[in-house]
This record gives structure tokens, C-alpha cells and sequence, in this order.
């Protein structure tokens, strides 16, 4: 059978090292196709509201104390469930000052309500930042120091607010009305209305759905004139908001994970990694840039079904409106869900983490779980269950179903490929080994580097080998400090790889499924390198750490640390030739020169070497000392329980 998915390529990548690792991924961001506007959508009060929310509902928890400054009021969605970070929830917190919660589901499904603390409630940096005091799972169309005006003031002058909302069966939209926004005790014209609507989701396999901010206008309203006080008349503040998403800071410290709507594309230009990162707060009104426009977040698409951890449909191609939607498995996973596990390994940027996305369904292997523990260490978790529950109960520090994350490598790649070429029966695969043939995957067997080729005074092609005879599945990963120029997967009948390496970083990755042994390279990797010295370091194979490889460039000359090397020079031989070993291990060997026939025609070493280099002369004479005909010879090299050959022609 000819190779199905040979594929090598170099992949450029521009990385973002200024941020950190765990904050390009797993995060409440994630759950969105970016930000935009929504053009020829002006605000329009709401008619016939499911409820006006009465003053008095509006308190800060425990005690629920009424509270027209910080206050929030409980409602239910009563119509569909809506989806957020991960979870669905039937119920959200108003609060006053512009935004909405959902509060945080515990380990029992219970829903905590949000802090009591005010200060950090009234706080628009709270979209940005994590902490015990910040509410969580937030969505903020405007979150500032805001008011509620009853209607007893407005013969004071003062615009009285109405919060409501409305329950349909395809949205749900809450409405802050007359707000007094920013709060100054004496700015009676610093008043804006705003909406938040939430959308039903139209993918049966999902509650997650999208995002509309829709503003209104600011300032003074016509009935406030009989009152007004000239010295405040058009004093308005719409600077110090924050606009945008929030969710749990998952093991990112005091950040937290955020969307910052501003960078929408109106006054702001959007940009992907300023909006996950910036701390911008609103400078003018409306934060759409006009009362025409809204801010839009439209949903990924995501999974809401818990068993299908590790079903390897890492680009969502079996969702709703996807190619692949209501498909069986075996049409939903494809190559190219191998290639974004790969791609994510090489780039040094893990899929998202956060259960029911990308890693989730990547991780095949079901060994890829893990959290942030009390000390916010990283902590895998080391049980292999069919259900990502079933092991919850043993972690004393897991308070939250969002603290556990997942993570996927070259290994998973390697096991869709297996999958796909009829190895596997069905993913996930909870086995703990292939049925391998020779060496037991994961225990023995392990990646070698053959030996090096000049090909020009700084470039140099080194094979990549299994070590030994292998049938199954390779995941492989390692790094070099030299340039890599190329990655190309052997093309040998039956086999399936795809081999890929990114330039920025030197990162390597290779994933297939095959029948494989210690002669035939799985991949050519070709290098530039001025140095004196190759390292390849963060060796990986199969989800096991290998020691590091270290090649001398000595000349003509060339030795690997990890390789028991021979080669002679010249090759032809005319009158002599030196042969080169590079021993591995302290031992007994025999070195010895044979014909085609397998006799012994030339001893030339019996005894103790000790590792490194060593050189012997062969004149091309037998043990008798005449000179051998011309024609095909064999030197080989036996010791420490292994034997190497190699050919050698003799041309007078």
C-alpha cells in the first residue's frame, strides 16, 4: 500500500512570546469567531418586557440588602439554557453597574453568587483581572460605577433608571435604561441606555450562542429640563468603562482571561491579541462607535456532550453546518485533525485546553488531564477513565469542573493516523499499549539518530530512526540549535507519517503508524548548522522523555554521542582504509572484516574498548597477509549484546 499521508512541511510561525503560554489557549476568548460590529442596529427601547426588575430586588449577597449602587438581581432563563466557559447555565445576576454574571458552578453543580465585596464590584478593571473579590464569568457591555435612580428622585432632576428584560424563545435581552453611568452625585445628564442580548443557539449539539451589545443614547433627556440646574446641564462622563467578556483566570494568576470588546473595528481597530491582553477602558460613547452599530461576538462552535472525550475530531468538522455533521466517526476524523495536533506541538502553542474544545476531543489517549493546584502548580492527573468525571472525587484541590484542562501531543497524532489506517478500532483508544510487535510500545522502544552526512560545508542530513522492530503507532518530538531545512517522512510501502517542523523555534514533530526497525529511517532531517556542535534536546517518543543527542562536526569526520557509528575512508578502498567507531558503552568487542559468504577474511580488534572514538587501519590483506581479490567486504562490530555491519568495496 502506497503512503496515504506523507506530508512534510516547514511551518514559519510568528510566536508571542510576550505573553504568557497558558494565556493563548484554554480560555473564555476562545469561545469566539473575534469581535464586530453589527451594521443598522440602533438601539430600540424595549416593548412589553417580561419585567421591569423593582428597585428593591437589586442587593449585594449574602444578606441581599437592597442596594441602588452596587446591587444585583437574580433572574432565570426561562426559554433555553445559554452556554458560557463551558457551562450552561439556566440563571444570571443584573448588576447596576453594567454588566451580568454568571457566577461560578462548584464541583456539585451548585452556583455560587457573585462577591460581596463592592469595591471590586464597582470596579470596571475587574473585566481584566482574577481574584476572590472580582465577580466571574461576566459579560459587560458597559461595567463602571454606575447608579440606579429611583423614580422618588426625579424631582430632584434626576432621570429615574428602569432595568428590565425580556424572555423569548430565540434571545434573551436585558436592558439598562436611564443609567446614571460613572457615577458623579451631581451630573444629572450623565445618563446612557444600553442592551445585552443573548441568542439562542441554532446548533442542536450546543447551548453556546452569540453576543450582541446594542447602545442607546447619552445625556440629558427632555423631561429633566423643568429641573435643571444650569451649573451641571451638559456634564457627562463616558470615560473609565470596560466593555467585553470574562471568565474564570484559569492558571493565569491575578490575570484574568478577558475579550475586550472595544477592539471591535469602530473607534478601535480590532486586533485579536490587543483584545485578549489590553486594559483599555472606554473614552467616548458609544463604545460601537455610533448608536447605528453594534458590538457583535459570534459563537464558535462547540461540543455540550461529555463522552466524547478523545473522539479526535479536533477541527470540529462533525459539528452543526460542518461537513461532517451527524457523520460517523469514521468520516469525522480525518488527517487534518492530526496535522492541527501537530502543528500545535511544533508551534509551541497548545490546542484549547478547556473541556469540550480542541485538546478535549484530541486527547485520544485519555492521559492528557490535568490543573492548577492550590499553589497554582500545574498537576496532572494520572487516572485513564472513559469519563472525564470519574476520577474528580480524588482531587482534594478541585473546587471547579473548569479547573480541569486537557493537553495533547504527537502521541494523539500518531493514534488518529492509526485510526485512520484501520489500525484502532474506534477513538478513544484506553488500551495501554498497541499490540505491538518486537519492543512493547511505551516501555522499550525508543527513537535513535543514525549517522550524519555532510552534504556541504554546514549542511547535514541525519536519519531518524526506531530502535528496534516496532508495529504501531510513533509520536516524536525534539529540538535542535541548528537551522532546519527540511523534514522528510521515509516513503517506504505501508507506512504512514507526517512529519513537520517549525523554523522559528527548530521544533521537529513526527506522527504515524507503521511497521518499523532499526535499518530504515522513518525521516530524513536535513540541518544548517556553522557551529562545532549539533544538540537535539527535549527528545520525546511515544509520551517518553529521551536524553539528549550531541553531534560532533570533527572535519570528514562526524560522530553522534547516541550512535555505535561505523564508517570507513576511502570508500572504494584501493590499498587501506580507516574505519571509524564511535563506542557508546564500555565492553568487550570484536571487530572483523568477512566476504560475501559471511567468512572471516581480517581480524582486526579483539578486547575492552571504552566509550568514544576509535580508528583502525585495514591494508586490505587476509589473516595470512596476501592481498584479497577485488570485490564486495563486510566489517563488522560485535559487543555489548549488539552487532553492527557495514559494506565495503575493494577497487585496485
Amino acid at each position: 500500500m502506497r503512503r496515504l499521508l506523507l506530508f512534510a512541511a516547514g511551518l514559519a510561525f510568528l510566536l508571542l512570546t510576550f505573553m504568557p503560554t497558558q494565556q493563548l489557549n484554554a480560555q473564555v476568548y476562545g469561545e469566539f469567531n473575534g469581535i464586530g460590529l453589527g451594521l443598522n442596529r440602533p438601539f430600540v427601547a424595549m416593548e412589553d418586557p417580561t419585567e421591569v426588575i423593582p428597585a428593591n430586588r437589586f442587593g449585594m449577597p449574602p444578606t441581599n440588602t437592597t442596594d441602588l449602587d452596587d446591587g444585583y438581581a437574580l433572574v432565570q432563563l426561562d426559554k433555553f439554557g445559554f452556554e458560557f466557559n463551558g457551562e450552561v447555565y439556566n440563571q444570571l445576576w443584573i448588576s447596576i453597574n453594567g454588566f451580568i454574571t454568571f457566577g461560578k458552578k462548584a464541583a456539585n453543580g451548585t452556583i455560587m453568587p457573585p462577591p460581596n465585596l463592592t469595591a471590586a464590584t464597582r470596579d470596571p478593571r475587574g473585566l481584566f483581572w482574577d481574584g476572590a473579590s472580582y465577580p466571574v464569568n461576566v459579560i459587560a457591555p458597559y461595567w463602571g460605577d454606575h447608579h440606579y435612580r429611583p423614580d422618588s428622585v426625579k424631582f430632584r432632576g434626576y432621570a429615574p433608571t428602569t432595568i428590565s428584560y425580556k424572555s423569548e424563545n430565540d434571545k434573551f435581552t436585558i436592558e439598562w435604561k436611564n443609567l446614571n453611568i460613572n457615577f458623579r452625585p451631581d451630573y444629572k445628564a450623565s445618563v446612557a441606555d444600553f442592551q445585552l442580548v443573548l441568542y439562542k443557539s441554532v446548533d442542536p449539539l450546543s447551548s453556546q450562542g452569540d453576543i450582541e451589545f446594542i447602545y442607546g443614547t447619552v445625556g440629558k433627556r427632555p423631561f429633566q429640563n423643568q429641573y435643571w440646574d444650569p451649573a451641571y446641564d451638559n456634564k457627562v462622563v463616558v470615560d473609565g468603562a470596560s466593555v467585553g467578556i470574562k471568565g474564570e483566570g484559569i492558571g493565569v494568576g491575578i490575570k484574568a482571561d478577558f475579550l475586550n470588546a472595544l477592539y471591535n473595528g469602530g473607534r478601535i481597530p480590532y486586533n485579536e491579541v490587543l483584545s485578549k491582553t489590553a486594559e483599555t477602558l472606554t473614552t467616548e460613547w458609544a463604545p460601537s462607535s455610533s448608536g447605528n452599530k453594534s458590538i457583535i461576538m459570534v459563537a464558535k462552535t462547540r461540543f455540550n456532550v461529555d463522552e466524547w472525550w478523545g473522539d479526535g475530531d479536533v477541527d470540529f468538522s462533525k459539528t452543526f453546518g460542518k461537513p461532517h455533521y451527524l457523520k460517523p466517526q469514521n468520516r469525522f476524523v480525518t488527517i487534518n485533525d492530526a496535522r492541527l495536533i501537530m502543528k500545535a506541538v511544533a508551534m509551541n502553542i497548545p490546542l484549547d485546553s478547556i473541556r469540550r474544545r480542541a485538546a478535549y476531543h484530541a486527547d485520544v489517549n485519555h492521559n492528557g488531564r490535568f490543573y492548577y493546584n492550590n499553589m497554582n502548580v500545574r498537576t496532572r492527573i494520572p487516572w485513564r477513565t472513559m469519563n472525564y468525571l470519574d476520577s474528580i472525587n480524588r482531587l482534594s484541590d478541585v473546587s471547579s469542573l473548569k479547573q480541569i484542562l486537557f493537553e495533547a501531543n504527537e502521541y494523539d497524532a500518531a493514534m488518529i493516523i492509526s485510526y485512520i489506517s484501520a489500525k484502532v478500532p474506534e477513538l478513544p483508544w484506553l488500551l495501554d499499549t498497541f499490540p505491538n510487535y518486537g519492543k512493547v510500545n511505551n516501555e522499550i522502544a525508543s527513537l535513535k539518530f543514525g549517522q550524519i552526512k555532510q552534504l556541504n560545508s554546514n549542511t547535514y542530513q541525519i536519519p531518524v530512526l526506531v530502535d528496534g522492530i516496532f508495529d504501531g503507532p510513533i509520536g516524536a518530538k525534539f529540538n535542535l540549535d541548528a537551522s532546519v531545512a527540511s523534514i522528510v517522512a521515509n516513503e517506504k510501502d505501508g507506512n504512514n507519517i507526517i512529519a513537520m517542523n517549525n523554523n522559528d523555534n527548530n521544533t521537529v514533530v513526527i506522527s504515524g503508524n507503521g511497521q518499523f526497525n532499526a535499518s530504515e529511517p522513518i525521516a530524513y532531517l536535513t540541518l544548517i548548522s556553522d557551529n562545532s556542535n549539533i544538540n537535539i534536546s527535549g527528545i520525546r517518543f511515544n509520551d517518553k522523555e529521551i536524553e539528549n543527542v550531541n553531534y560532533k562536526l570533527l572535519g570528514e569526520t562526524i560522530y553522534s554521542s547516541n550512535e555505535v557509528m561505523l564508517q570507513n575512508v576511502p570508500n572504494p578502498v584501493v590499498s587501506s582504509t580507516n574505519i571509524s567507531l564511535n563506542i557508546a558503552a564500555n565492553s568487550v568487542y570484536t571487530l572483523g572484516v568477512y566476504d560475501t559468504k559471511g567468512n572471516m577474511i581480517k581480524s582486526l580488534f579483539s578486547g575492552s574498548l571504552a566509550s568514544g572514538v576509535h580508528n583502525f587501519d585495514w591494508n586490505t590483506t587476509d589473516e595470512l597477509g596476501n592481498k584479497v581479490d577485488s570485490g564486495v567486504y563486510f566489517y563488522r562490530l560485535t559487543g555489548n549484546g549488539e552487532t553492527f555491519t557495514k559494506k565495503m568495496v575493494v577497487s585496485k
